[in-house]
């Protein structure tokens, strides 16, 4: 069997300055998740998997920076000074943090999440909630679904698609709705055997 998913189309500026287009199927992070992943990319000795980003994590705690962002949503404007913002069709990143809970790329739509004004102890205390979904409760945190988005942050934050960094804001995402037809098994194949 198969099944037709949705795929995310993100516009922004490269780092080399020129115009850049993306597609990506799971999660695009700008702000303080692009400067984790640039920072593992940097370690000396590169720790594999989750232990590397969760390190390089620690370190951009140190450095923890706001963007003021101005953003449309479906035509809906939001203004908020955010650390991080996520866009996802997928659940996952980071090594198994759950970011978008209520994201799926059968669902036409992104799940938007905004980290707003968080401290560096906000941080810490949120996650371990990251990896089992449960970080949308916090004050702080919202989440949008939207299928049509645009950014602007200052200062500019760098962008990654799928663990790679891609450029900076501005940008635009837009969601191509059943662009991609996966494998999946049938329900029938996934359920025992009763012979």
């Amino acid at each position: 069997a198969t099944l037709a998913v949705s795929l995310g189309l993100v516009c922004l500026q490269g780092f080399d300055g020129r115009p850049r287009r993306r597609v990506f199927i799971n999660v695009l992070g700008l702000g303080f998740d692009a400067r984790v992943i640039a920072g593992f990319r940097q370690q000396r000795l590169r720790l594999p998997g989750k232990t590397g980003y969760f390190l390089s994590g620690v370190k951009q705690l140190v450095r923890l920076t706001h963007h003021r962002i101005t953003a449309e949503l479906d035509g809906c404007s939001l203004s908020s000074e955010a650390m991080l913002v996520a866009i996802g069709l997928g659940r996952y990143f980071g090594g198994g943090m759950m970011i978008a809970p209520g994201a799926s790329p059968q669902a036409g739509h992104f799940q938007v999440l905004l980290a707003q004004k968080l401290s560096r102890l906000d941080l810490l205390c949120l996650l371990p909630r990251l990896y089992c979904g449960r970080h949308l409760d916090h004050p702080r945190i919202q989440a949008i679904d939207a299928s049509s988005i645009t950014i602007h942050a200052d200062p500019p934050a760098d962008v990654e698609a799928e663990g790679e960094l891609e450029g900076t804001t501005p940008l635009t995402v837009t969601i191509i709705p059943r662009a991609l037809r996966i494998a999946a098994p049938s329900l029938a194949a996934a359920l025992p055997s009763r012979a």
